[in-house]
């Protein structure tokens, strides 16, 4: 469990920094661009896999009401 924990704050860290850079006019080209968008898309796919559980249970109860 430990280890699933250190992965997502990586994970986290990892799109953090992606967005600070996307937002950064000096360091954004077309190809930083659409290789940091392919790559953030990617991140945020396993980032949601790894929290399934939780949005399983958060989804059955906002629909049991």
């Amino acid at each position: 469990m430990k280890n699933k924990n250190i992965i997502k704050i990586c994970l986290d860290i990892c799109l953090i920094v992606l967005f600070i850079m996307m937002y950064n006019k000096r360091i954004i080209s077309q190809d930083f661009h659409e290789i940091g968008g392919l790559i953030i898309c990617g991140i945020f796919i396993i980032h949601m896999l790894l929290n399934s559980k939780w949005i399983n249970i958060v989804t059955k109860k906002f629909f049991s009401r």
